[in-house]
Formats: structure tokens, sequence, C-alpha cells
């Protein structure tokens, strides 16, 4: 997808925060809530996290219950060990710290930002498990990591656009019952994806053939494990945005008659597509739907399709054919 923008807008101080330093970092402390959040490191140098479960301020134990967005952002950590109270790491924390190699978050976190982790290119480990605490995972959370196994622990309910997007080692996805929403272009770029398995018990996905389906086989909302000759089962009504992004392993596509929309960048630089074969039933392909298929040798589309969002054979080298 497209790159994600990091804003650094940090918060001005108010009355009922107070800064405060310990054991080189820097935190603020909100007095309402008697709550520490680490702000960032007192050095630049520093490359061993240890965020403790609480600091000492006014002799009374603070528990550490957040990284503030940004607080870390392209550091030079290589570790990284998250106190127990730790609840939320906020948007780009530890974002293109690309020497991290591991991190270790609390069974007690329960948001992981936007962008929190995305760029760190070396970091493999997270110490998050099924039983883990985390619920919303956010938009680029993870893209572009070294992550190769990931078990959405069993609380999860959210998993942003882009998530896991650029993670080329990912070999293994575990999802379970809770999770609701998996955003567009969640797991784009995984083509090492091997494994995946989604719970029976989940009632807004479904697994097939490799595909990850609305669970009323309506909506395919990504690729994730497919490899070669795919057809798409009759009842499917369209293709998610960035559903099949940066796939190299699906070569070829057989679209079913019941198909209306291929969204937006769908097959968004899929270099390993040779072939597709539209449906009669297709209406819309949306904008760069196609884009950077350089594969491609010969598309069909049939009559009564329209092109309303854009051009989605842009960059395409292959023989277009228009039916019209």
């Amino acid at each position: 997808m497209a790159g994600l923008i990091l804003l650094f807008n940090p918060e001005e101080a108010s009355a009922d925060t107070v800064e405060f330093k310990a054991d080189g970092l820097n935190y603020t402390i909100d007095k309402k809530t008697m709550t520490a959040s680490v702000v960032s490191p007192v050095s630049e140098k520093m490359t061993e996290l240890v965020v403790p479960d609480s600091v000492t301020y006014e002799k009374k134990a603070v528990p550490v219950t957040e990284i503030a967005e940004y607080a870390f952002f392209e550091s030079k950590l290589k570790t990284a060990v998250l106190g127990s109270n730790v609840v939320k790491i906020g948007e780009g924390a530890f974002a293109f710290s690309t020497k991290l190699k591991k991190v270790t978050i609390p069974a007690a976190t329960e948001d992981i930002g936007d962008a929190a982790f995305a760029g760190c290119a070396k970091l493999k480990s997270t110490g998050i498990v099924k039983k883990s605490g985390v619920k919303w995972i956010g938009d680029g959370a993870f893209a572009d990591t070294a992550i190769t196994s990931f078990t959405v622990p069993s609380d999860t309910e959210y998993i942003g656009m882009a998530a896991f997007s650029g993670c080329a080692g990912l070999k293994k996805v575990v999802i379970y019952s809770k999770c609701r929403n998996i955003g567009d272009g969640a797991f784009s770029g995984c083509n090492a994806l091997k494994k995946v398995t989604v719970s029976k018990k989940n009632k807004s996905y479904a697994l097939s053939a490799g595909c990850l389906f609305s669970a009323d086989g309506t909506v395919l909302v990504s690729a994730l494990s497919a490899v070669g000759e795919l057809e798409i089962p009759e009842g499917v009504l369209e293709i998610a945005p960035y559903a099949f992004e940066e796939n190299t392993r699906v070569t070829s596509v057989i679209l079913p008659e019941s198909l209306l929309k291929i969204g937006e960048c769908a097959f968004l630089d899929s270099e390993g597509l040779e072939k597709i074969s539209f449906g009669s039933g297709l209406e819309l392909i949306g904008e760069n739907a196609f884009y950077g298929c350089t594969g491609l040798k010969t598309i069909a589309v049939l009559p009564g399709t329209e092109d309303t969002e854009g051009y989605p054979f842009e960059d395409n080298d292959g023989v277009i054919i228009i039916q019209g």
C-alpha cells in the first residue's frame, strides 16, 4: 500500500501532567490517574531498553502504562523489554528502529498503535502469544518487519490496514474467533505465507483455497497463502482493495460470473499474474486495480464493465484488449 506518513506532533504538557526523568528514560506523569508514560530515551545512543513496571515519584510507585507516540522513532535500540503494566504502545513508537531485533510485549498490552514497529527491518520476535491481551493492532503496526510467525491473540478484535504488509518472511498466521476486522492489504506482500489458520468459531472470516473471505463468502479479503491457478467460487461479489497486492505466487485467476466489483489496487504490482478471466457480471474495476502487473499478456474486459475509478491497467506492458 502507499507508504505510511508519520507526523510527529507532541502534545504540550498540561497542568495535570509533569515531566519526570529516571534510569535513562524521560517520562510524563498524569497526576489525575497517577500513571506514567515513556516519552523518549535520555540518550539517543541507547541500545538496550528495559521499561520498568513502575517508577517512584514523590515516594509513590507509579505504574508505567504507555509508550508514547514516536518515543523511540528511528532509535538505535537492539532489544526492548516493556514493563508488565504497559497497556498501550503509541503510534510510531518504535518505527524505523532498523537495528531492533527483539521486543517483549507484555500480556497487559491492549493497543498497538499505527506504525508502532513499521520499518523495524530486523524485528523477528514480539513475545505476543495467544493469551496476550492485545485487542487492537493498528494500521501498518508491523509493516516491513522480519517477523516469521504471528499468532493473533485470542482477544484481538481489530487488525488495521497494511498491518503486516511487506513482511516477506512471514510464514505462519493464526487468527482466532474474536477478530472482526482485518484491514485492506493487512498481509500484502507476505509471499512466504504457507500456513494460515482461521478459527471455525470466527463469525467474520473464513478460509478457502488459501484465501481469506468474509464469513458470508461475498468478499475476497486477501489472497494470503494462495498459489498458482486460482478459481474464485461463485457467490463472491467483490474483491477487496489490495487483496492481491504484491502477490508473486498466483499466476492465473478465474473470476466468477457473480463478481460485480474489483476494488482499487486489488492486484497492484502482482508481478506473478499472467492470466485473468473475467465473469459476465463484472460492473466495476477500481483505480489501479492491475497497476504494475507486468506479467499479464492479454486482458479481456467484457461489455458493460465500467471504468469509473481511474486507470486500472496503468503501467502494464501487456496487450490490453477491451471488448465493447
